[in-house]
C-alpha cells in the first residue's frame, strides 16, 4: 500500500493474533488497508470480493513430514499457520485457487509463496484451475519460492 497508494488492499487471516499484528503495522505506517478476520476457505466470504487485479497468499504449506521435524525457531508457531493440510502440503493451494479465482478479473494474477519442493504440484494446480503464464520465482538461495499465474 505504501508503494501503491491508490490501490485498494484487503488482508484476510483466520488468526486474530495475526490480525492484531497487521492492525499495529497498519496503524504504525498509516495505511488504509481493510483487514478481515475470516477463513479464506469460506466460499461465501470469497464471493463478496470481485474484480481483483492481484491476489497474493502465503498459506500454510508444510508437509506432514516437515511438521514432524520443525526447526526450533519455528516450533512456537501455531500448527494452523504451518501445516499444509495434506501429506504433500498442497491442500490450501488447491482450495484457494479454486475458490478465489472467481474473485479475480480476467487477466488478474494469483501468486503463492510455496515450499521449495512444491513448484511442480502448485503449477499443476494453477493449470487445472485455468491459469496460464504460470511462473516459478526463486528466492535468494535459488530455491523455488513463488508460483504465480494469470487468469484466463
Amino acid at each position: 500500500k505504501k508503494f501503491l497508494p491508490n490501490a485498494e488492499i484487503s488482508a484476510v487471516d483466520i488468526s486474530e493474533i495475526a490480525l492484531s499484528y497487521a492492525q499495529k503495522n497498519k496503524n504504525f505506517h498509516h495505511l488504509d488497508v481493510a483487514l478481515y478476520h475470516a477463513d479464506v476457505l469460506d466460499k461465501n466470504f470469497a464471493k463478496s470480493f470481485q474484480n481483483y487485479d492481484i491476489i497474493v497468499s502465503n498459506p500454510p504449506y508444510l508437509t506432514h513430514e516437515e511438521m514432524q521435524d520443525l526447526q526450533i525457531e519455528v516450533q512456537h508457531e501455531p500448527a494452523i499457520a504451518l501445516s499444509g493440510g495434506s501429506p504433500d502440503g498442497t491442500f490450501f493451494y488447491q482450495q484457494i485457487s479454486s475458490i478465489w479465482k472467481n474473485s479475480l478479473k480476467s487477466g488478474g494474477f494469483l501468486a503463492f509463496e510455496i515450499g521449495w519442493k512444491q513448484a511442480p504440484r502448485v503449477s499443476e494446480i494453477f493449470f487445472s484451475n485455468d491459469f496460464h503464464q504460470i511462473q516459478v520465482i526463486q528466492d535468494y538461495e535459488h530455491r523455488d519460492r513463488i508460483v504465480s499465474g494469470k487468469k484466463i
